[in-house]
């Protein structure tokens, strides 16, 4: 069984994305990976959006799965939808908005199975540092594009953990 779940997760979460991203790229609604306009980002962040609330249907709806599982997709959606949404206003950071639900991901796993995730929170907020500079090296985003995408992953995401989990 887990194997069908990891084959659902890599098909509909990777493999269906990037030949959604390769169609949308042939049909010119995007020029390049970067989607430097706020219309090049619309047509995958809705995509985005239509996969992960799909796999995170077939989880709720799987007795076998744990709620901690099911949740992750479902806070992947809801932050895509917003990312979605600010995304008419200012470039937010996707990239940043996933390191923040990465660690709340990884601070909601402490209290939810009560297991020391230090390094784990450690390593995130480094990470989340080094991706950070990247975007701001780059010129990708400005501070506040960085640092609202960094926040909304983050609160969505420790939302989502309550409201599912506890």
């Amino acid at each position: 069984m887990k194997v069908v779940i990891a084959g659902l997760l890599a098909i509909n979460n990777i493999i269906i994305p990037i030949f959604s991203f390769y169609i949308l790229k042939n049909l010119s609604f995007t020029k390049s990976l970067q989607m430097e306009t706020a219309a090049e980002r619309k047509a995958p962040y809705l995509l985005g959006l239509v996969y992960y609330s799909i796999t995170a249907l077939i989880f709720f709806r799987t007795s076998y799965i744990d709620e901690l599982i099911s949740f992750i997709p479902a806070s992947v959606a809801a932050t895509i939808l917003v990312l979605f949404f600010i995304n008419n206003y200012i470039k937010i950071s996707a990239h940043m908005a996933s390191m923040g639900g990465a660690l709340a991901f990884f601070i909601i796993l402490h209290f939810y199975f009560d297991i020391n995730t230090f390094f784990l929170v450690i390593g995130t907020t480094i990470i989340s540092g080094l991706v950070a500079t990247a975007r701001l090296y780059l010129k990708a985003h400005t501070e506040i594009e960085v640092y609202s995408g960094f926040i909304v992953g983050f609160v969505l995401t420790l939302f989502a953990g309550y409201a599912f989990l506890f």
